[in-house]
């Protein structure tokens, strides 16, 4: 029997540790005669198969067989991600090994140009992080910039235990690209608290750097999204716990999250904004700019606890910056968190300066009797007509965020 008639008769019984044997022993001769023939044998086995399709029994067998014999690195990487091979069977651990061993032989250069071919062309449908990350140990190569890589290297790191994951020598090049590449997100979405507290760990572990992991969480809430695909990330950030001092040092970027962001990262943002506030960070027009920008926000949740951070901030030496957030409330739907707003002017109208007190007087025209009467009593010019009404459209339309 010839080198290829035993091949095919190894693949055919799905013999994946006869065929690693017989591929390491080829001549380089029979090693092209195999690799010339396989394609053909490929069409054979699915013409003879039910609906075309590789029988699983014999794509493991095929895998190894195509990518031992390649003599080209592309040619390998195609057929390792060879969409007829995998549509039904993935690759495990044992199937790597013996792949690990049949391309023992290869020069360091053919099998980083393989790791480069198979990693830049990577899918997940076609394609594990195991694979990849073999080939690119066995090449000497850093993964390139490739965001379905990226995911599944985060997949990965899902199902790796605490030793694995801490000993991961792609760790450092890959955890910073998990906050620009697409997917990322959505792929830790089921377990993102356990990934978030495990990727903190990695800090005290001395594995990764904590400023690149707060910074990376702020670039990441700056892209935007959906808050579920954002969860692992709010969480991450939580996880880092920074100091107030770090915090402030992010103060542009909060404000810039509070206008649009998903509900959970600006609730974060206010969070970190009032501790900036408190540790006297914060200027009287930055925190004027940060009420504003949630007091116009739909969640009522948010609108209340910006209320609260309002009616304190109103005590503090330049109080007027956070009473003169007040008119974005009455220029909008008249409910119990318009009444809140009155109850917070009416406290503090002793100490309002008259500018405040005239943009405040201003808004609440529009507000019904009921709300406007309080205001009134404590010395607020309100008045009631078109021009007034007229003004607190001006004062609210004037007191807009920057974005």
């Amino acid at each position: 029997m010839n080198a290829l008639d035993e091949l095919r008769t190894l693949i055919e019984g799905g013999d994946v540790a006869g065929v690693a044997r017989v591929v390491r022993s080829l001549a380089p001769a029979e090693r092209r005669a195999a690799g010339r023939w396989l394609p053909t044998f490929l069409r054979e086995v699915r013409r003879l198969c039910p609906h075309g399709r590789v029988d699983p029994r014999h794509a493991p067998s095929l895998w190894l067989a195509g990518a031992g014999c390649a003599i080209r690195a592309g040619t390998a990487a195609k057929w390792l991600a060879h969409r007829e091979i995998l549509r039904f069977w993935t690759p495990n651990s044992e199937h790597v090994a013996y792949l690990s061993h049949v391309l023992h032989d290869r020069p360091t250069p053919w099998l980083a140009d393989l790791a480069t071919h198979y990693a830049d062309a990577f899918r997940p449908q076609r394609g594990t992080w195991e694979v990849a990350a073999t080939l690119l140990r066995a090449g000497g190569v850093e993964p390139p910039r490739h965001d379905p890589l990226v995911v599944a290297w985060c997949e990965a790191v899902d199902r790796a235990d605490w030793g694995r994951l801490r000993a991961d020598p792609f760790l450092p090049v890959m955890a910073p690209r998990i906050f620009v590449a697409e997917g990322v997100g959505a792929a830790l979405t089921v377990n993102a608290p356990r990934q978030a507290h495990r990727i903190a760990r990695l800090v005290a572990a001395g594995r990764l750097p904590r400023p690149m992991l707060l910074a990376g969480c702020l670039s990441r809430f700056l892209r935007g999204g959906e808050a579920r695909h954002l969860r692992f990330f709010t969480l991450l950030y939580r996880e880092l716990a920074p100091t107030a001092d770090e915090a402030a040092d992010h103060v542009v970027s909060f404000l810039r999250l509070l206008p649009g962001a998903a509900g959970p990262v600006a609730e974060l943002a206010a969070e970190e904004l009032r501790r900036a506030a408190e540790g006297g960070w914060l200027s009287g027009l930055e925190l004027r700019e940060a009420l504003e920008a949630l007091l116009f926000r739909r969640e009522k949740r948010i609108v209340r606890s910006a209320l609260s951070w309002l009616d304190r901030a109103a005590y503090r030496p330049d109080g007027d910056d956070a009473l003169a957030a007040l008119p974005v409330v009455f220029g909008g739907e008249v409910n119990d968190v318009a009444a809140r707003a009155v109850r917070i002017a009416v406290r503090h109208a002793r100490r309002a300066g008259d500018q405040v007190r005239m943009e405040i007087a201003a808004a609440a025209s529009t507000l019904p009797s009921e709300l406007r009467e309080p205001l009134v009593r404590v010395g607020f010019p309100v008045t009631r007509g078109r021009a007034a009404k007229a003004g607190a459209a001006v004062v609210v339309r004037g007191g807009g965020v920057s974005g």
